[in-house]
């Protein structure tokens, strides 16, 4: 027989388990699995932009550390989300993290 406070932690746990595991999906990478994208000499802000709507991204970034402007030449096909940001992202200047389902940019001086 259980008895109330036995019951009582294992619901406890239960529940602790339960907001673990959700909170982990929660900060976990973009639900999207695979990219296919192809830009030559096109604006990272246009490209970005193009990526959101069509892959339901949410991208985030300071217009102050990070130049939208800048022109890139990269293509993906069919690769994972975090392999086709690497190519994307190649020889910009510019890193990235997931936060709670954005993409975060941010300087990546190594990555020039």
């Amino acid at each position: 027989m259980i008895t109330t406070p036995d019951l009582s932690m294992k619901l406890q746990f239960t529940l602790c388990l339960m907001l673990a595991v959700l909170c982990a999906f929660a900060q976990g990478n973009n639900p999207v699995e695979r990219v296919s994208f192809g830009y030559k000499n096109t604006r990272l802000k246009s490209a970005l932009n193009d990526l959101s709507k069509r892959y339901d991204l949410r991208f985030s970034y300071s217009s102050d550390q990070i130049d939208v402007r800048q022109r890139i030449t990269a293509s993906a096909n069919d690769l994972p989300l975090d392999e086709g940001l690497r190519t994307l992202f190649r020889h910009t200047g510019i890193g990235y993290r997931y936060v709670g389902g954005h993409i975060i940019l941010k300087p990546d001086p190594g990555n020039t």
